[in-house]
């Protein structure tokens, strides 16, 4: 399945191209990486996930994640794979509440829930989470994160690493 991203995010170069191969860095090694794809992306934060609108539910773990870039040009627009193919490893429901700064994640397994009984509740991010949250989002700062996210938004956080909130 196609993940889109762009070039440009509030008016700044994304560099998500970057981040994301960065995050690839251990399933494939860093002269792979720059020998194929031809990018320099040391200096940046690794994007270990996606938040995205999911309204028809079809991001699920085991789906291939097709990295595309958007470009536009004069006369046309395009989409560019700029990464191998991987797997997405989960997904987790997100809330985020622009107006008092908060997120909510989706945990799947509620730490007092028994052992026949699968439930989940709403896990509320701390400031600390919620910078972490951004960082591994793509954002260069939580401010370019609420930035971003000026109204409420329901989604999903797409993770191709084994990392969750």
């Amino acid at each position: 399945m196609n993940l889109i991203f762009q070039k440009t995010i509030n008016g700044k170069p994304s560099h998500f191209r970057e981040k994301i191969l960065k995050s690839l860095v251990g399933r494939y090694s860093m002269e792979y990486l720059r020998t194929i794809w031809h990018y320099d992306f040391s200096d940046h934060h690794p994007k270990i996930h996606s938040i995205r609108i999911d309204k028809s539910d079809r991001w699920k773990a085991g789906n291939n994640i097709h990295f595309q870039e958007w470009i536009k040009t004069p006369y046309r627009s395009k989409m560019n794979r700029f990464a191998p193919y991987i797997k997405c490893v989960s997904t987790q429901d997100i809330w985020i509440q622009p107006t008092n700064k908060s997120v909510l994640v989706w945990k799947k397994d509620h730490p007092n829930a028994s052992d026949s009984v699968i439930s989940g509740y709403w896990n509320e991010l701390s400031e600390n989470q919620i910078t972490l949250l951004s960082k591994n989002d793509g954002f260069d700062s939580v401010e370019d994160f609420w930035n971003y996210f000026k109204n409420e938004f329901g989604g999903k956080i797409i993770h191709w690493t084994d990392y969750e909130y």
